[in-house]
């Protein structure tokens, strides 16, 4: 099956190009020009396909002769201006969309996010509320609906899937930021620390977005993904086990004044016209401040999706690759 990845030369994009080839898929990654492909360079029989979503003459060559797009391709930022995302994520989208209509690609799997959804005590099905706090997030709801709209209106194949925060190797965000917070005397943390999140570990995540190419049932459906679930408490101290941290120490904010001052922040960040992620957003305090747990069963009954990784052998990859890059 000859398919094509959006977002290839990424975090995600690339355990998933490794995934489709060791499964016998035909590969073709789209990447920019100023991409760096270095997790791509060495993997076999894969095509490089330059091009971008901004860019439809390139998009229609892409997607010529490919049976089914893996659409992973995202700009992920806590904050920005809306216009940024729609160009990213729902012009982006259109694009590909229409570009796959005209060469009549048969299906389409597409990476959500689990940040659009409300926090709440309870575990979230995908039918839960949906609460998007930031642009990103407004993004990539708005993606899903065009999805759905626009591959019902013309008979093409989809599936999406959500997935929550993703751990594992490659991941250049979580290691560095860890890492000055283990450092100081005190880790900060909103509430008592035992608020549960799910994760999911990149391979884990690469391995479903294949099942749901591959699995019949999975087409017009959505799904949640997670390999565990932790408390922010232990995410933390296995973090700092790894790291090899002894003495860690929470300073804890309750959650009412942790929110307050983000809201205080976003808008002092509009009014000044801040490029940069204020200190506190109502997003970082809702998602680290509640429990935020998703439920996966659908997953795992529909694409038998076996989870493979825990937190801590997904931390240790992580980390691992991070001293070794």
């Amino acid at each position: 099956m000859l398919s094509l990845v959006t977002g290839a030369s990424g975090f995600l994009g690339s355990h998933l190009v490794q995934e489709l080839i060791l499964n016998d898929y035909s590969v073709k990654a789209l990447v920019r020009q100023s991409s760096n492909i270095r997790f791509l360079e060495k993997v076999p029989s894969l095509q490089i396909q330059y091009g971008n979503l901004g860019d439809f003459s390139s998009l229609k060559r892409a997607t010529f002769n490919i049976e089914v797009i893996f659409h992973n391709a995202s700009l992920v930022k806590e904050w920005g201006p809306y216009d940024i995302f729609r160009e990213h994520n729902i012009i982006g989208t259109q694009n590909i969309l229409e570009a796959a209509r005209i060469n009549d690609v048969k299906k389409i799997i597409f990476t959500g996010s689990a940040a659009i959804y409300q926090q709440k005590n309870s575990k979230l099905e995908e039918e839960a509320d949906k609460n998007p706090l930031n642009n990103y997030q407004k993004s990539k709801l708005q993606a899903e609906q065009i999805i759905r709209d626009f591959c019902g209106k013309y008979g093409i194949a989809h599936t999406i899937i959500r997935p929550p925060g993703i751990l594992g190797p490659r991941n250049n965000y979580i290691p560095p930021r860890m890492i000055n917070a283990l450092s100081k005397k005190k880790v900060q943390i909103i509430g008592s620390g035992n608020q549960k999140h799910s994760y999911v570990d990149v391979r884990d995540a690469a391995e479903c977005l294949r099942l749901a190419c591959e699995k019949q049932q999975a087409i017009g459906e959505t799904f949640n993904i997670s390999s565990y679930v932790a408390t922010v408490e232990s995410f933390w101290k296995i973090g700092a086990k790894i790291l090899g941290k002894t003495a860690l120490k929470f300073q804890r904010y309750p959650y009412w004044l942790a929110y307050g001052f983000a809201i205080l922040s976003e808008i002092w960040g509009k009014i000044v016209q801040r490029k940069t992620v204020p200190s506190a957003t109502r997003f970082r305090v809702s998602y680290f401040g509640k429990s935020f747990v998703l439920d996966s069963t659908k997953a795992k009954d529909i694409l038998d999706f076996q989870p493979k990784f825990d937190l801590e052998t997904s931390m240790k990859d992580m980390f691992d690759w991070w001293f070794t890059r």
